[in-house]
């Protein structure tokens, strides 16, 4: 049993399983978190055990006064239910003489893929949205923008000779990217024109910009050095339409940061203005304060991190080589750290470049990996993606950005960025 397995409870069995003879109905009670216009009477029912998903929805809408047929979800002890109720419990112990709670979800729907540009040149290794445009970084150095809503490019540019590794366009129109060639660049988001940009020092492998404050950046290098950045405000108008800049401003970073990283930085997650969580290739996990400097203690996870996501201020989400997905339980002080792993599902065959979570749902995730995938997982229940998508062919995803709680875009090794679309209940 690895470290990762024993970290993770599994159900107890206080009860012998249920047997044949006693699958045949079952008392129920459905509970759910959903806002008030979605509950129904909590009242005590029988169903039979061979009542499914599918049907399970049907009675909630029965009795719902929602007025529309909504696709509902079931959890039971923290786990999806699928197959039929009898099946379920019977494997997990359940007795079917015992009321089994039964919280009913939205349920997460297929998203409809579409191809939203013509493939670029080389593999995209970022993608960003801002308002009606979204722009992409490219392992040939160059930095794209496209008309949301069509996927009409609009311009191209090239920042580098080297490969970017991240791109995020602030509310301030300013769009930062990073480089393997060490560099931060800060552009015009309406002209793609570099204004500012970094002197050089390890390439970078991570770039986040803080969620709370527009005007400053971390980024990670491929040797475990985190760097703090200002993120310059974009000249005037006047300056930015002329037809070329004489000068691009070289800045140097505002403050290295301690890390005990022994190999690259794979991810950066902001919880707050002064504390943020880092992860690194060799499997640790540390909390810094970029503005006084400090971080406490290492945590080490034993298993190599690829891709970092934050569900809200007590919940991690790491990705890993091997595809696995593991959501932590995050437990802080001013002294110490530690994580404790809640759930962990294998749903990728390869390695896991991205992950981001859901606007206005804290509960969904996206990942992509290099196995060809994009999957949505629910953070109440990860023994299963709740929805898949494959790419075309052998091709790999790599970057993924949401646009919204229903639109996601994913950037590939074709040089496609598409949209998966998931239509909304509420």
């Amino acid at each position: 049993m690895t470290d990762i397995e024993r970290d993770i409870d599994t159900p107890s069995e206080d009860d012998s399983p249920i047997t044949n003879a006693q699958s045949s109905q079952f008392e129920i009670k459905f509970t759910t978190r959903l806002s008030d216009e979605y509950h129904i009477p909590d009242d005590k029912i029988i169903v039979p055990g061979s009542v499914n998903r599918l049907e399970l929805s049907d009675l909630v809408n029965d009795m719902s006064s929602v007025g529309k047929r909504i696709p509902y979800d079931f959890l039971i002890n923290g786990e999806f239910l699928r197959g039929s109720l009898v099946d379920h419990c019977s494997d997990r112990g359940i007795l079917s003489e015992k009321t089994v709670e039964i919280e009913y979800v939205i349920a997460t729907s297929e998203p409809d893929t579409s191809n939203l540009t013509e493939p670029e040149k080389d593999w995209i290794s970022g993608v960003t949205s801002n308002r009606d445009m979204f722009y992409t970084c490219s392992m040939d150095g160059n930095v794209s923008m496209y008309e949301l809503g069509s996927g009409k490019l609009v311009k191209s540019l090239k920042h580098s000779s080297l490969p970017l590794t991240g791109v995020f366009c602030t509310s301030g129109d300013v769009l930062v990217t990073s480089g393997k060639d060490g560099r931060v660049r800060f552009a015009d988001a309406s002209t793609l024109e570099v204004f500012e940009t970094s002197v050089s020092i390890s390439p970078i492998q991570t770039l986040s910009v803080c969620p709370y404050d527009n005007t400053i950046a971390l980024t990670g290098s491929t040797s475990g050095e985190l760097y703090l950045w200002n993120i310059p405000m974009r000249p005037s108008k006047s300056n930015s339409t002329s037809k070329k800049r004489s000068h691009v401003q070289e800045g140097e970073a505002r403050a290295e940061l301690e890390s005990t990283s022994l190999s690259g930085i794979s991810g950066i997650e902001w919880i707050s203005l002064s504390q943020v969580i880092v992860a690194s290739l060799d499997g640790t996990i540390q909390i810094v304060d970029p503005i006084s400097k400090t971080s406490l203690p290492t945590i080490n996870t034993s298993r190599s991190i690829s891709a970092l996501a934050l569900l809200d201020a007590k919940t991690v989400v790491t990705g890993h080589a091997d595809g696995r997905i593991i959501f932590w339980k995050l437990r802080s002080d001013e002294v110490c750290a530690t994580i404790e792993a809640t759930n962990s599902c294998r749903s990728h065959s390869r390695m896991i470049t991205d992950i981001k979570s859901m606007p206005e749902n804290a509960c969904i995730v996206a990942t992509a990996s290099i196995d060809g995938s994009v999957k949505l997982f629910d953070s109440r229940a990860t023994s299963f993606a709740v929805q898949s998508i494959s790419l075309p062919q052998s091709e790999r995803a790599l970057s993924l950005v949401w646009v919204n709680a229903s639109q996601l875009l994913s950037g590939a090794s074709d040089g496609v960025v598409r949209s998966h679309t998931i239509e909304r209940s509420i």
